[in-house]
């Protein structure tokens, strides 16, 4: 949704029907006016996936992971409170237990098990290209739409239901909102297959908004209904 009120329209919409069909139902509005985590992309989101159960991954897609499944754990009683059921999820992630249901997932889908204990083994893109901030100053914007399209661009989504996905492809963020970057710095680092035209390159530039003024971070989660 574009604005919080068409989110908590919808929220409301999704909760009725969760509880008109017998289920407890809870919504949670949260920000995505930049990408959560840094990875944009099939392969690259996996292995940011496994780094979040082995305690390495970004801090707002971990703290989101945190927050709902505290959530999912109070509303189904298997914990008496949301300190208590967080204090259990950090538990799985410290203790692997986490990480180890992961892989049952992926094996009882017939999937390649090795790839979670070794993340290296994940498709690969043939070229990794960073790009750089023309200005110093404060990141004051990363327009998710946006870079969500270039990635598309490149071969990590579709446009239209033919065309192939490369898993390998994608983005990977080096800045977030709020982070300070100097002229020439690395915003983020391209994966792709092909060369990237000089008009990719501009409309990633265009993506990121810089500013000399410090900037607060937004809240990474707006409400809880």
């Amino acid at each position: 949704m574009r604005t919080p009120e068409d989110a908590v329209a919808l929220a409301e919409t999704m909760i009725h029907i969760g509880n008109a069909l017998g289920r407890r139902t809870r919504a949670m509005i949260t920000d995505m006016d930049e990408p959560l985590g840094r990875a944009i992309g099939n392969a690259l989101e996996v292995k940011e996936a496994v780094d979040t159960l082995r305690g390495r991954g970004p801090e707002d897609f971990t703290e989101l992971c945190l927050s709902a499944g505290s959530v999912l754990l109070t509303e189904a009683q298997a914990a008496k409170d949301l300190p208590d059921a967080r204090k259990r999820l950090e538990k799985t992630i410290a203790d692997g237990s986490a990480l180890e249901k992961l892989r049952a997932m992926v094996q009882a889908q017939g999937g390649d098990v090795s790839v979670i204990d070794d993340t290296d083994r994940l498709p690969k893109a043939r070229y990794v290209t960073p790009v750089y901030s023309k200005t110093s100053g404060y990141v004051k914007a990363e327009k998710a739409m946006s870079l969500g399209t270039l990635a598309m661009r490149i071969g990590a989504g579709r446009s239209v239901k033919e065309d192939a996905i490369w898993p390998e492809t994608g983005i990977v963020l080096n800045k977030k909102v709020g982070d300070f970057v100097r002229a020439g710095e690395t915003l983020a680092w391209a994966h792709h297959r092909k060369a990237l035209s000089p008009e990719w390159i501009e409309a990633f530039e265009k993506a990121f908004v810089v500013t000399p003024d410090t900037v607060t971070r937004p809240p990474l989660i707006y409400k809880m209904l």
